[in-house]
């Protein structure tokens, strides 16, 4: 069983080998990052709200992940399929960080199809 602080961790760091673990079920049991992931509460057309981490599923493969910032700093972290690509953007401008994971995001749904 994982402690909080561990799985924090984590997510904060962007840690490649930590999120292989996340997703491979050696960092949290399988079916609590299920849970954790599950689509709870709407959020943008498209994604809703899991347990500390957005669901999307519209039209790409479907993703979940974090993201925050404060002015002049923006981070974003998006698993893809369940681990077969994860994207982590740190940024020094408030929005530079969405950006970069929306044109992956397009790029993902082009080689998606």
């Amino acid at each position: 069983m994982v402690r909080l602080e561990e799985l924090n961790a984590v997510l904060r760091s962007g840690d490649e080998a930590g999120l292989r673990a996340l997703v491979g079920g050696r960092l949290v049991r399988p079916e609590t990052l299920a849970e954790l992931i599950r689509p709870r509460v709407p959020f943008l057309p498209g994604s809703h709200y899991g347990y500390g981490f957005v669901v999307r599923e519209d039209s790409g493969p479907r993703t979940f992940g974090h993201a925050g910032g404060f002015p002049g700093v923006a981070g974003e972290l998006r698993i893809y399929d369940r681990g077969a690509w994860t994207i982590v953007v740190l940024s020094n401008v408030s929005d530079g960080a969405g950006e970069a994971v929306m044109a992956w995001d397009d790029l993902a749904r082009r080689l998606a199809r």
